[in-house]
């Protein structure tokens, strides 16, 4: 291909077809992929190897040219509004007939299309197979077999966009076709093509359980609670405790090192206790969260996330939302920011601001190292445990607000289509991949906003208004604290230290552990008990999102009031729970 026009292409296709998964392997990006419908809520642009000028955009996935919630409508505008020169349209060779409904509505467009037919693999792993020099007969495009995940019929399908760049065709007959006769021509073309595959007995006999009424719940906690138990008991346990070691140990020749060359003691307070004790004191628990991103990825990665998201689908439906509000909340797991933003496959306002309300009960991964620091200190023997019950105890929260608001608001659910994937073994090289880049983004966070955090809570935790040298209580940090401290009393952390590692809470949740470390030099038992750490860590898990989490909700839903309803409701919320738990352990 010669010239420098850029050409855009499009990836278009069925939710879980494995859109993004192609995406990577023709553009070498590593976008997130997973295991469940929605999420790709925005879309995604990059360069395809090895074909000059090309440009590959990954758009939501969609079933239709009909649009309902905002990721459909970007999806729908984009391919309708000319922005292509060509459509891939990535169809789930498992699925056939419902890929090429989306397949004739998009070529009905009279636009360039080529077919990408994926999960090959899957296909005739069960004993199924696929006409394609029928297909694309019977089309008038091309039609390519693919297995985006094992890299397979990549360069064919490389090939077939040269060769449609050079000679784009444009099939007519489909244009003034209504979608019920576009239902009946891909079901014609089904049967003709396709041999179906035999049932996938096993599956279905693990869905039995994985997803049975009676039984998915069950099965969800012992897993959770077996993979708990394995990263932050058996392997956790000492982990945390050799890199405890090492970075004590680390800091503390840094520290005789300064001493020897007689530099200032701010300077050795600020290297040892500022950066040391902060940011590398929260990085200790890397590897134990590593361990945790690990777990969630192979969960994804085998099909058991989507299954997660069937199962909170009934409870949702049960509770009067959306069942979409499924894979939000599972996100929410993860990260709040993108877990709002995955609330745009929500269909109405109304039930995208009810499941927003949602995610701050989901236990990102940013309240982690909080719950280590105090598990480390007090529950060293019952980590695995106390972790378990603080996430489930996130869940059953918002089950219960959930019931609670639709008492008063009477919603009527939308239905949520969702196909549940084949279980796969997980690949080593997407399982560690995600945890590589999950984990890197922790350390990003260590080196930027916790680093900065932690020399900012130093330098007015250790100097007076007179900028000069003090004990931290009288310093500038620690006079402002203790004015509003006494408002946590009830809950049993009404000093200066806790009020501010709440406060640098709400730039991220990381930082709260940082500024612990540092304003306790590490002896966090002198300030708290074992029950009002557990109070604390109530409070962690409810309160008020971070910053970006909140930007992020203004943003999704317009609406500033929305975000201070959020911000306000969830310190209340914390507050109200964490008195409970304080006041139940006084009492019993």
């Amino acid at each position: 291909m010669t010239g420098v026009k850029e050409i855009n292409i499009s990836l278009a296709g069925v939710p879980n077809c494995g859109k993004t998964t192609l995406f990577n392997s023709l553009t070498g990006l590593n976008m997130h992929t997973g295991n469940f419908p929605g999420v790709t809520v925005e879309k995604r642009r990059g360069k395809i190897k090895g074909l000059e000028n090309a440009y590959l955009t990954d758009i939501p996935g969609i079933y239709a040219l009909e649009a309902v919630s905002e990721d459909e409508k970007a999806a729908v505008n984009h391919i309708k509004g000319g922005l292509s020169d060509l459509m891939i349209v990535v169809c789930d060779g498992t699925g056939l007939k419902k890929s090429l409904c989306l397949a004739l509505s998009v070529m009905a467009l009279s636009k360039p299309v080529i077919l990408a037919v994926n999960l090959m693999d899957e296909v005739k792993k069960r004993g199924g197979n696929i006409d394609f020099r029928l297909l694309t007969e019977l089309l008038g495009v091309k039609a390519v077999p693919v297995s985006a995940l094992r890299g397979e019929g990549v360069e064919e399908l490389k090939k077939a966009i040269f060769d449609e760049i050079k000679n784009p065709v444009i099939t007519s007959g489909y244009e003034n076709m209504t979608f019920e006769q576009i239902r009946r021509k891909a079901e014609y073309i089904t049967k003709r093509v396709y041999k179906t595959p035999k049932p996938d007995t096993i599956s279905r006999k693990i869905d039995g359980i994985l997803t049975g009424k009676h039984t998915a719940l069950f099965c969800f906690m012992l897993i959770m609670a077996i993979g708990f138990y394995l990263v932050f008991g058996i392997l956790g346990k000492y982990i945390t405790v050799f890199m405890k070691n090492l970075i004590e140990g680390l800091s503390d020749s840094i520290y005789a090192f300064l001493s020897s060359v007689d530099a200032p003691e701010m300077l050795k307070g600020l290297i040892c206790d500022g950066i040391m004790g902060g940011v590398l004191g929260v990085l200790a628990f890397l590897p134990v969260i590593s361990l945790l991103f690990l777990f969630l990825s192979i969960l994804e990665d085998t099909g058991y996330m989507a299954r997660v998201a069937f199962v909170f689908d009934r409870i949702f439906v049960s509770a009067g939302l959306s069942g979409r509000g499924a894979i939000p909340m599972l996100l929410g797991f993860g990260c709040s920011v993108p877990a709002v933003m995955a609330c745009r496959t929500m269909g109405f306002e109304k039930e995208k601001r009810q499941t927003v309300r949602l995610i701050p009960f989901m236990s990102c991964q940013a309240k982690i190292p909080v719950y280590l620091l105090f598990c480390s200190v007090f529950f060293p023997n019952h980590t695995s445990f106390v972790i378990t019950v603080i996430y489930l105890s996130g869940i059953i929260l918002a089950a219960v607000f959930a019931f609670v608001s639709n008492i008063f608001s009477k919603t009527k659910p939308v239905a949520f289509i969702m196909e549940l994937p084949p279980y796969r073994f997980p690949t080593i090289k997407n399982t560690f991949w995600l945890m590589a880049q999950k984990s890197l983004e922790f350390v990003k966070k260590a080196f930027t906003v916790i680093l900065l955090t932690s020399v900012t809570v130093w330098f007015f935790g250790n100097l007076n208004f007179s900028l000069g040298l003090c004990d931290p209580e009288e310093s500038m940090l620690g006079i402002f604290c203790k004015a509003f401290s006494p408002v946590f009393s009830p809950l049993g952390f009404g000093f200066w230290q806790a009020a501010l590692a709440i406060l640098t809470g709400l730039g991220a949740k990381e930082a709260s552990a940082g500024a612990l470390l540092l304003l306790t030099q590490g002896e966090i038992t002198n300030l708290f008990t074992p029950l009002s750490a557990v109070s604390f860590m109530a409070f962690m898990l409810l309160y008020t999102p971070c910053i970006p989490t909140l930007l992020c909700i203004k943003k999704e839903t317009k609406s500033l009031l929305f975000m201070l309803s959020v911000a306000f409701f969830q310190f209340i919320l914390a507050y109200f729970i964490s008195f409970l738990v304080y006041l139940s352990g006084r009492v019993l």
